[in-house]
């Protein structure tokens, strides 16, 4: 009786010991199985601590990356305001050239018309100073007058020629070329250039054209108009190389250029 309640009492007690392994057994396996999770998800925090680095490091490119754009941008929107201003200015520009063109134009037309004004108030001057006909002795007498200085006298001859319709073109020529002679000699320049113009334009082959061209230059320079007086000069040699007048030329020439170099 004895032995079987000890009996008992050891399998209950064997029961009891098995029981507790079990369960040690599976706690042990629980502890592992966390262990195994704690791992994986160290693993895991380890891997997204390392993703996150990256992310931040990609993130602080980002916005090193941003903050160039935005400079960039900037500066592209400077760059916009100052090619808009250069457009601007660019047009103002062409504006005030097309000004100054059309300026220049008026300019020009205004000249020939105060030329064209001048030249027919000159005509109307010398339409009135023309002489009532009278017997004269010709221009063989003007000539003396011319060589006397006795201007209005020799003057009054050879407008007289001018006028008159019927008279041989040799006459009129010389009356032209000796009218602008006395004219530049008595300081009408504006005059003087109206009959050796017309002598020059309509007479380009009269016998006093050479003389006609060197007058031309000297009411130029007395007028101060040096380019024309220059073009006049350069027209007479290069025409009439031989001319007896190719030398007085060549001394005004000389006397224009060193002039206008002067400071």
């Amino acid at each position: 009786m004895m032995l079987k309640k000890h009996l008992l009492l050891l399998s209950i007690m064997f029961i009891f010991i098995q029981c507790k392994t079990t369960e040690e057994i599976r706690r042990e396996q629980k502890v592992e199985q966390i262990s195994d999770q704690v791992s994986t998800s160290q693993k895991i925090t380890a891997d997204m601590t390392t993703r996150m680095n990256h992310l931040e490091e990609d993130s602080h490119n980002l916005h090193g990356k941003i903050e160039e754009l935005e400079h960039a941008q900037k500066n592209s929107e400077e760059l916009k305001v100052v090619n808009a201003k250069v457009t601007q200015l660019t047009q103002r520009l062409d504006l005030l050239e097309t000004k100054l063109s059309e300026s220049d134009m008026l300019i020009a037309s205004l000249n020939e018309e105060i030329l064209k004004l001048k030249e027919k108030a000159t005509e109307e001057k010398i339409e009135k100073e023309k002489p009532a006909p009278k017997k004269t002795g010709g221009h063989k007498e003007a000539l003396q007058f011319f060589k006397n200085k006795q201007y209005e006298e020799a003057k009054a001859i050879f407008l007289e020629t001018f006028h008159n319709k019927k008279a041989a073109a040799a006459l009129k020529e010389e009356a032209m070329n000796f009218l602008g002679i006395i004219e530049f000699r008595i300081k009408n320049y504006d005059e003087s250039l109206i009959y050796l113009s017309k002598l020059y334009t309509d007479h380009p082959k009269s016998k006093y054209t050479e003389q006609a061209l060197l007058y031309l230059s000297k009411n130029f320079i007395a007028m101060k108009e040096r380019v024309q007086a220059k073009a006049s000069l350069e027209e007479l040699m290069q025409k009439f190389p031989n001319s007896k007048y190719t030398k007085d030329a060549k001394e005004l020439l000389s006397k224009i250029t060193s002039t206008k170099k002067e400071p």
